[in-house]
């Protein structure tokens, strides 16, 4: 920072209090919470943004998987960041959920999900019957909820076989048997 800029100073004020440079007191939290923006002079800090987006959800979307695979993020922090997205926009403008976010990614027919009982770990096997909302565990008579995934207790398996098709038909056979040439 210059020398004109607002420092943050910790003096022998009460506790958690801060002196920003030029005597004003705030609070650390309020400080950490970006608070001081508003005090600032320069009021680009303060004012709405109004810009046009050039890009589709879509491509929003893509980015911020794209980000979050360069970055190794989990799906918890992707998930903030297409939230942040949505704060940003103060709508829903991205999927923000793990199952909206599923839905939109995956094709259901090469994905099934597989049920195991939340009391005693048995397979339950596949839920076929999607009017369905319990099954009962034949090894502990636990009812197992399965008509909402977030509560439910599943794996999910992939059928593989449609992905290598895409990927011979998009790349080519050729392409994934041709000799290397860096031995």
């Amino acid at each position: 920072m210059s020398d004109s800029d607002d420092e943050l100073e910790v003096d022998g004020t009460e506790e958690g209090q801060a002196t920003v440079t030029g005597g004003e007191e705030i609070s650390i939290a309020e400080y950490q919470d970006f608070a001081h923006l508003r005090k600032l002079k320069d009021e680009k800090f303060c004012s709405s943004i109004r810009e046009t987006v050039v890009g589709s959800a879509g491509e929003i979307i893509l980015g911020a998987l794209q980000v979050s695979s360069k970055h190794s993020f989990s799906n918890q922090a992707l998930l903030d960041v297409l939230r942040l997205i949505n704060s940003i926009f103060r709508k829903d403008v991205v999927p923000d959920t793990q199952v909206i976010l599923d839905n939109l990614l995956f094709d259901k027919k090469t994905f099934s999900h597989n049920f195991y009982c939340k009391n005693c770990f048995t397979f339950l096997g596949e839920n076929t019957d999607k009017s369905q909302t319990h099954i009962l565990c034949f090894n502990c008579s636990e009812n197992n909820k399965v008509s909402n995934l977030c509560d439910a207790t599943y794996f999910v398996t992939a059928d593989i076989a449609p992905q290598i098709e895409v990927i011979l038909q998009e790349v080519g056979l050729d392409a994934l048997v041709k000799p290397c040439s860096d031995f």
